[in-house]
């Protein structure tokens, strides 16, 4: 009888799947160049898996190749908007379904997590990774992950401007009064008044970059 073959971890998925996080946390800058021998070197891992990782985020659309390396893309206003309105068609939908299909416990999980986030004081990093976290737990109770992966592949695309928005304390102060009431929707299985509620959290958070945006450069 032949061996069984020993599966080996997929060092390609596991730099993306970390890259992919340090681009969500914000860890590198605007500017940041990458480069796959840098990367095969903070992660401990040969160039091929480095490279094929890069080029599974370019693919992604978070990266852009610049050269022997890659950078972010810059992205426009009309980009953004672009944006937006995929996740305006996809993310008060997919709340609507998690509030239809979560069971009691996962929902009361949910609003003790929010509770913790929002009764918090926060900086614009802390915030950003509380954020973060509970928009995970709640797309996590939405039934179809095809579309909450969509979802997360379009938010990580305008990571950095959410990492401007978010340290601004009037905009920050904005998010926590509409996240909450989503928040408050779901837990009291209240499916289209949540839907809605995203949609309007949507179009605060799409006037905030907007507004960023158009302060940085009045021509965007």
């Amino acid at each position: 009888m032949k061996d069984k073959i020993q599966r080996v971890p997929d060092l390609r998925s596991q730099v993306y799947d970390n890259l992919r996080e340090a681009i969500r946390r914000g860890d590198f800058s605007a500017d940041a160049k990458l480069q796959e021998h840098g990367i095969a070197r903070d992660y401990g891992v040969s160039r091929t898996p480095a490279r094929e990782a890069l080029a599974l985020l370019a693919r992604d659309g978070l990266l852009v190749q610049d050269g022997r390396g890659f950078r972010f893309p810059h992205h426009s206003l009309d980009d953004i908007e672009k944006v937006f309105e995929m996740r305006q068609r996809l993310e008060p939908y997919a709340v609507r379904r998690a509030t239809e299909t979560a069971s009691d416990e996962q929902l009361q999980s949910l609003a003790a997590l929010a509770d913790d986030v929002f009764g918090a004081k926060h900086t614009g990093e802390s915030y950003r990774e509380a954020n973060a976290r509970l928009r995970a737990a709640m797309y996590a109770l939405c039934p179809n992950q095809r579309i909450v992966e969509v979802i997360e592949q379009h938010e990580d695309q305008i990571a950095f401007i959410r990492q401007a928005t978010l340290s601004d304390p009037k905009w920050r102060k904005s998010s926590i009064r509409f996240f909450s009431r989503v928040i408050a929707h779901m837990v009291a299985r209240e499916p289209s008044k949540a839907e809605q509620a995203m949609s309007l959290l949507l179009q605060e958070s799409w006037r905030s970059i907007e507004a960023k945006m158009t302060a940085a450069d009045p021509s965007a």
